[in-house]
């Protein structure tokens, strides 16, 4: 769905200018993002630089009923990157195992330097994503 300038504005206010899902507050390059995802079909093409197979978009949506405005949410572009085509649950999942990864992987030195010296302190909290703490303060 293109969405027009005013919708873009509003779209990005609706949470007083932040991410919806981090709180990051937005700058002028921001994503709207299908909060239910529409899933976008791909086909594997052959990269013409190094002649590996790439995904690219064929512009389908397999759930375009989830193309509405109403199932848009302004999102700044590390969050609507990382959660890519994945339902909230899904992501939420996925972030919660981040933590299970730097831990489990030699190759992070420095989050196991920052985590000894106390840099990082980890906790096992909900992750509890922005617009969800916008409706316990205005609910």
């Amino acid at each position: 769905m293109k969405l027009t300038k005013a919708q873009r504005a509003e779209l990005k206010m609706k949470f007083g200018g932040h991410c919806a899902y981090c709180g990051e507050l937005l700058g002028d390059k921001w994503h709207a993002d299908h909060f239910d995802p529409v899933i976008r079909d791909f086909k594997f093409v052959k990269c013409q630089k190094t002649g590996f197979l790439k995904t690219q978009s064929t512009g389908e949506l397999l759930k375009p009923e989830n193309d509405h405005i109403d199932n848009i949410m302004p999102s700044c572009i590390r969050c609507n990157l990382n959660k890519s085509s994945m339902s909230l649950e899904g992501w939420r999942r996925v972030l919660s195992n981040y933590i299970n990864g730097l831990n489990n992987h030699g190759k992070y030195a420095m989050y196991q330097h920052a985590k000894r010296f106390g840099l990082v302190v980890e906790t096992n909290k909900p992750i509890i994503f922005y617009f969800k703490r916008c409706e316990v303060r205005n609910g």
